[in-house]
């Protein structure tokens, strides 16, 4: 139940905002109830039509309603792979430009941990996979990479935090790590409703790619003004959003932005596990909705592997070691891979649906992945550097004070 004094959120660096229980109300109901719905909406927070429209653009206006639509890339023919490298003689400027060459990428950044060097999210094209792969084989041939992991995943599924994490006496969300644990044996064996499904490609259309690129950029613009902007009536509009990008899940929910610790010292983290069983897999995942530290959730299309998005504070990444290690201790999780994505130094983009699908042949436009003269090129560098790396180490052993 949300007390009187209502739910501190922080909102930005040095920023928190002291949200009443209309305003909560209204921002997590986005996570489960489409904010074009009104209907749903004032049925769900209880606001009359007017109260509910005042409150959204209000909170929007002040930067504390951010909301984005989730596309199902599946259902568009598109395989999400996340891959993590190992570089460390690499600047970022040089790296991106290879990386973000082929223009399916959707996330890169700088990342610390059992990888130190990038991330990368592709969202691949079925008949290109094979180029992402010569890519990252060419990374390691020019010594540019030292290695890397590919891991392919289904459509992420981002999770709404329960109150029941929330202490009110502090105005904080408890991070509840230690307790996750204890609580796996007790989940349900079934792999929740949201990820149970393999999703199969749907049929759609410019019109559909072109709703999905605005609304991924912006969920809460007004179906009207997509029309307008299209040079299509507002009725072709409305049809095309509820039959299709609703009807056929093109679109899976919508993600308000809310972050539950310290914006100043908290980290994003992707974690992959392996569990040593099917059963093992949907009672992790069972653990974890609802947890304040738990961003996003998804599994592979096949084997037991699952990627958890957390947002953690620093103090904690202690602990999370230690419970990631009891995991694998207990026998729950046979190995796992932890990334702490930088920040600082990230880049992240929405695919242009439209200009990269070909609709007379119904197929995803073919790109270039890699240009070998641009490796060359770092390759060069890389070894300059790493070839002073090691003449400074060689001239530190025979220094003398």
């Amino acid at each position: 139940m949300v007390k009187a004094q209502g739910i501190t959120i922080p909102m930005k660096p040095g920023v928190s905002k002291l949200l009443d229980e209309a305003s909560y109300r209204l921002i997590m109901s986005l996570f489960e109830i489409d904010p074009h719905n009104e209907k749903i909406l004032v049925r769900k927070t209880g606001l009359a039509v007017n109260e509910l429209r005042r409150r959204f653009r209000e909170l929007k206006r002040r930067g504390y309603l951010r909301v984005y639509a989730v596309v199902s890339h599946r259902r568009l023919g598109l395989r999400r792979f996340h891959v993590f490298l190992e570089a460390s003689y690499v600047r970022f400027d040089l790296m991106s430009k290879i990386l973000t060459k082929p223009i399916y990428w959707r996330t890169m950044a700088r990342c610390y941990g059992d990888f130190n060097g990038y991330y990368c999210l592709y969202l691949c094209p079925n008949d290109q996979v094979s180029l992402l792969e010569s890519l990252l084989k060419k990374l390691v041939e020019y010594g540019i990479i030292r290695r890397y992991k590919l891991i392919e995943m289904l459509d992420s599924w981002f999770c709404k935090p329960s109150l029941e994490y929330y202490d009110f006496s502090r105005g904080k969300w408890r991070l509840s790590l230690r307790d996750w644990i204890t609580t796996i044996d007790a989940e349900e064996s079934q792999m929740p409703s949201m990820l149970r499904e393999t999703p199969p490609r749907e049929e759609f259309d410019v019109v559909d790619l072109y709703m999905l690129e605005k609304l991924e950029a912006d969920g809460a613009k007004p179906i009207f003004e997509l029309a307008r902007s299209m040079g299509i009536s507002a009725s072709k509009a409305y049809y095309h959003y509820s039959n299709h990008l609703i009807g056929r899940k093109l679109i899976l929910q919508y993600k308000p932005i809310v972050y539950t610790f310290n914006v100043n010292v908290s980290y994003y983290i992707i974690v992959f596990m392996k569990a040593k069983s099917r059963a093992i897999l949907a009672k992790i995942l069972n653990s974890l909705r609802g947890r304040p530290f738990v961003k996003a959730l998804s599994r592979s299309p096949s084997g037991n592997w699952c990627a958890v998005l957390m947002y953690i504070p620093r103090h904690a990444l202690i602990s999370l070691y230690r419970v990631l290690s009891k995991l694998v201790y207990e026998g729950y999780v046979s190995e796992y891979t932890m990334g702490i994505l930088d920040n600082r130094a990230r880049l992240t983009q929405s695919l242009e649906y439209p200009k990269l699908y070909l609709e007379d042949i119904g197929a995803w436009k073919p790109v270039v992945w890699y240009d070998e003269e641009l490796m060359e090129k770092v390759a060069e560098q890389v070894s300059r550097v790493r070839s002073l790396e090691q003449s400074f180490s060689s001239a530190s052993i025979y220094y003398q004070p």
